[in-house]
């Protein structure tokens, strides 16, 4: 396995990535001392690229995301939008925690709008764009209806679409199908690769789903046990559009044990630590 001083990030295309994220590191202090999350992390995300970010649990990914969207700083490295270390981060980014955290006394509707009115978006406009949001993402006819009423693949649309209308061309989403059923996930990962495509928008996932990632990305990166820093990058050798039956190919089933070979070594090491 390749070490982290020997990994360079790569772009899809030429320029300047949309995120380009330099030796990023997280520290906090506890009361048992002081506890490094993130060491030295340093990734790139092109600009219309889908990239997965898969590790084992309580290695930082989701540390990791809620700085790029700009809820944490770091406390060492950069992350540049667009090539500019210095952009504002917070509300550049369309971020998808792992829970819906939709409010139930809102329709579906107008959990979909809150972001925008938190921008100050005037709530017809919003609306508007909502409803027409809606009907690309199978919830026409929905709009009135409360987050109880509806399923948990809803749910997640829902949020989705919440995520899409309050970012601008980068998405963040932290496991978002985590919750769900098999059968539930594996119809959102298919409604994600065609509404994705559509959309035109830059994305980077995380995921325990090594299948999940492959599907779904141009490339991924594997995170480390706690301090979590990349250990691998591997692009996912798939044209577009994608199929599940994709997967089954003798290049992506080598690919694949990869990737698990690497996230067992590291889960094993969390295990080892008193990290989960």
């Amino acid at each position: 396995m390749a070490g982290r001083d020997s990994i360079a990030p790569a772009t899809a295309s030429t320029g300047v990535p949309l995120l380009d994220v330099r030796g990023v590191t997280m520290r906090y202090r506890t009361p048992e001392g002081a506890l490094t999350a993130l060491a030295d992390i340093s990734l790139t995300v092109a600009r219309g690229e889908f990239v997965a970010l898969v590790g084992p649990s309580g290695c930082g990914k989701s540390t990791l995301l809620a700085i790029l969207a700009g809820l944490e700083q770091p406390s060492e490295g950069t992350v540049a939008l667009a090539g500019d270390p210095q952009a504002r981060r917070l509300g550049r980014a369309g971020y998808m925690p792992q829970r819906d955290l939709l409010l139930p006394w809102r329709t579906a509707l107008g959990n979909a709008i809150a972001g925008l009115e938190v921008k100050g978006v005037a709530r017809g406009e919003a609306q508007q764009r909502a409803r027409a949001l809606f009907a690309d993402f199978g919830l026409a006819g929905f709009e009135r209806s409360y987050p109880p009423l509806l399923s948990g693949g809803m749910r997640q649309r829902v949020a989705f679409a919440r995520t899409v209308l309050a970012g601008d061309d980068l998405l963040l989403l932290d496991e978002p199908f985590g919750a769900l059923d098999a059968l539930t996930r594996a119809s959102l990962q298919r409604w994600l690769l065609d509404i994705w495509g559509r959309l035109s928008k830059t994305c980077l996932l995380v995921t325990h789903d090594v299948d999940e990632a492959l599907l779904l990305a141009d490339r991924v990166y594997l995170l480390s046990a706690r301090p979590g820093h990349v250990r691998l990058e591997r692009r996912v050798p798939l044209e577009r559009p994608r199929t599940r039956e994709m997967l089954a190919r003798a290049d992506l089933l080598a690919l694949k044990a990869e990737l698990l070979a690497a996230l067992d070594e590291q889960q094993e090491r969390s295990l080892a630590g008193g990290r989960i």
